[in-house]
């Protein structure tokens, strides 16, 4: 399968346009859920298409799941050892370049009529459709500057469509298509323990929380009690797969009030619920395998077909050997090699429940930022700047979807913290530290920080919304 070049304002795509790029000697297109969709290329420096090679210009090429897609050559690197690296992006990539009009507004609506909103809010002439299935009902409100673009709206931004409705974006050329579920149930089993196993996998299973320690505050006056189970913790059904407990601590504080009194039986329908909800005892992974790979980690009962017909958003499951576990796996990312007709690769990570019933409410904070840190499960207050967003979860929430650039995630884990930054493209280790190792009071200064500018921020916002309503009042 070799891709097909067009001139940039080609519009007509049921012929060969400038010609099929018999020489390029590779063309892969890296994809993740929900995220990049781009092609890159490298052709042959003396082929007879390198002259048309311009910015731009348009390549067909088939995706894995989608065929005839087309991409728009971005850049042309220079020539080295007789090939030049082309790099192209989907054409849906347009939603990052078109204007939106200042203000819209999204009330109580499907996903498919915010949809349409986002592309009633486009101030200039496109070219986009758009589709979802999604029933849940939600509200937003997109207002520039926080929102620059279309893409924006889609997602990567607080309050965008991916945050109020969910789901799993699927591009089809100028259509945007955002689905309760893009891929498939998979028959496909990856053997862990045989030929997919690596270090910090191995570390991440020891790692593995088996049970939980509940426990709820009670404030009356000036005075708090804590509450615990005469138990303490609550296994999961996993933990004799483990050679002892390892025990995270769940507060449940928020969960009792005036209205729902606390209660021993309460707590711990509360714990055993959590436990089941969020899977304690399945190990929460990430494996990026190679089409070889997981042909040879499949369960004796599969063939290499089933490898062949696995796309991205697909759901698997993956056998813990050492365990005896099996939990599902997504694929979450993906390369496809264009010439061979095939994945080159996959991205698998741990399928998440969803557990916004078990995350603070916050409501009195920012409703907002607490709606979204429910659908996500990882905390998150709007930074200091009031531009980035702070996110606080374990080691075994995984990363915070669609950040943007310059959020910072506090990764705890255990009696150790690390703070990542998303610089764009990745989450980059900014700072490891214990609190008990000889960093602990420059770190707790730097948190100490961040806490007072976040109260700051957090006072300025409720001082806001106080003079909102006195207004209203008035």
């Amino acid at each position: 399968m070799y891709p097909i070049l067009y001139s940039p304002g080609h519009t007509d795509f049921n012929n060969l346009g400038l010609g099929v790029m018999i020489d390029c000697t590779s063309a892969l297109v890296p994809e993740d859920l929900n995220g990049k969709f781009e092609l890159d290329i490298e052709y042959l420096a003396n082929g007879p298409l390198t002259k048309y090679l311009v910015n731009d210009a348009q390549i067909k090429v088939d995706t894995g799941d989608q065929t005839g897609q087309l991409f728009r050559i971005k850049t042309v690197g220079k020539k080295i050892d007789g090939i030049i690296p082309i790099h192209a992006e989907h054409v849906s990539y347009i939603s990052n370049d078109l204007p939106i009009k200042p203000n819209t507004i999204v009330d109580k609506a499907n996903a498919q009529l915010a949809l349409n909103q986002m592309l009633n809010a486009i101030a200039d002439n496109h070219p986009l459709t758009a589709y979802s299935d999604i029933t849940t009902v939600s509200s937003a409100e997109w207002k520039v500057p926080d929102f620059k673009t279309p893409r924006n709206i889609l997602g990567g931004v607080e309050g965008s469509i991916l945050d109020n409705w969910g789901g799993e974006y699927q591009f089809d050329n100028y259509q945007i298509r955002l689905l309760n579920q893009r891929g498939r149930y998979s028959n496909t089993i990856i053997a862990y323990g045989r030929n997919l196993t690596d270090f910090e996998q191995e570390e991440s299973i020891l790692e593995t929380y088996t049970s939980i320690y509940p426990y709820a505050n009670e404030t009356s006056g000036t005075s708090t009690v804590l509450h615990t189970l005469p138990e303490f913790f609550v296994d999961s059904e996993y933990v004799d797969k483990y050679p002892n407990r390892r025990v995270a601590m769940v507060d449940f504080s928020d969960k009792f009030n005036d209205k729902n009194l606390y209660s021993e039986d309460k707590l711990r329908n509360l714990a055993q619920s959590y436990v089941k909800a969020n899977k304690v005892g399945i190990p929460k992974f990430t494996l990026k395998v190679s089409t070889v790979d997981l042909s040879g980690g499949l369960d004796e009962s599969y063939n290499v077909e089933e490898v062949e017909s696995l796309h991205l958003a697909d759901t698997v499951k993956v056998f813990f050997e050492p365990l005896n576990i099996t939990a599902e796996a997504k694929v979450v990312g993906s390369v496809y090699n264009v010439l061979l007709n095939q994945y080159d690769s996959y991205t698998l990570g741990a399928k998440k429940a969803n557990f916004g019933q078990w995350v603070n409410d916050n409501v009195n904070e920012i409703k907002n930022v607490a709606d979204a840190a429910q659908r996500q499960a990882i905390a998150a207050v709007i930074s200091a700047n009031g531009k980035n967003t702070n996110y606080y979860g374990d080691s075994g929430d995984g990363f915070p979807p669609n950040p943007k650039v310059g959020d910072l995630y506090f990764q705890k884990n255990g009696d150790k913290t690390t703070i990542y930054q998303w610089d764009g493209s990745s989450w980059v280790n900014l700072i490891d530290t214990s609190w008990q190792d000889d960093f602990e009071a420059d770190m707790q200064e730097k948190l100490d920080q961040a806490k007072e500018e976040t109260d700051a921020a957090l006072a300025e916002k409720d001082e806001a919304i106080k003079d909102l309503d006195e207004k209203v009042d008035a």
